[in-house]
C-alpha cells in the first residue's frame, strides 16, 4: 500500500515545482519599462513611461520631489493617488486621504472619484469617523452603502473604536 502512495506524493511534488517555475517565469514589468518606483514594485498592467501601462487609469507618475533624502512616490495619475502597495494578484493599495465635510464651516475634501474607472474599494477597507457624534456615510452615486455614527462620552478616551466618539464599519465593495 505505501508503495502506491509514493508516486502520488511525487506527482503532488512535482506539480507543485512546476506551478512555482511556471509563475516564477511570468513578467510582472514589460520589456523596456521601469519596473519599480521607490520602494513599490511597478507591475503590468500599471506602468510608469507611455506603453508600460494598459490604459490612462493603470498611469504611474513616478513623483520626486527633488530632495537628496526622499524616495520617489508613485502617484496614480487619473485619481492622484499614492500607491503604496500593487500585486499581480489584482490588488493595488492606495494612500487615501483623510475626507471631511463640516457643515457648519462648509469645508470640503472629498474622497476620490472612482466613478467610470476600473477601481473598486475592497471590502478589506475599514471605514472611520472619529469624534463625538460625528455621522459618517460612504455613498456610490446616490445610493448610502454604508456608514456608523458615534455618540459622545468626554470622559472616555483610548485607543480602540468602538462606537464611543468614534466609530468604524467594514468598507463595501463599490
Amino acid at each position: 500500500m505505501e508503495g502506491k502512495q509514493f508516486p502520488f506524493y511525487l506527482l503532488l511534488l512535482f506539480s507543485w515545482l512546476m506551478v512555482n517555475q511556471v509563475a516564477s517565469d511570468i513578467p510582472t514589468t514589460k520589456k523596456g519599462c521601469d519596473p519599480q518606483c521607490g520602494n513599490v514594485s511597478i507591475p503590468f498592467p500599471v506602468g510608469i513611461k507611455q506603453g508600460c501601462f494598459l490604459d490612462e487609469w493603470f498611469e504611474i507618475v513616478c513623483q520626486n520631489d527633488n530632495s537628496s533624502n526622499t524616495i520617489p512616490k508613485p502617484i496614480l495619475n487619473r485619481t492622484k493617488l499614492e500607491v503604496i502597495e500593487i500585486s499581480v494578484e489584482g490588488t493595488l493599495q492606495v494612500r487615501n486621504p483623510i475626507t471631511f465635510l463640516n457643515c457648519s464651516d462648509k469645508q470640503i475634501r472629498q474622497s476620490a472619484n472612482l466613478e467610470g474607472s476600473p477601481f473598486k474599494y475592497s471590502q478589506n477597507n475599514k471605514f472611520a469617523a472619529v469624534g463625538c457624534g460625528a455621522i459618517a456615510l460612504m455613498n456610490s452615486g446616490e445610493a448610502s452603502i454604508g456608514g456608523c455614527s458615534s455618540i459622545c462620552n468626554n470622559t472616555a478616551y483610548g485607543n480602540s473604536c468602538n462606537g464611543i466618539n468614534c466609530c468604524q464599519t467594514k468598507g463595501s465593495q463599490y
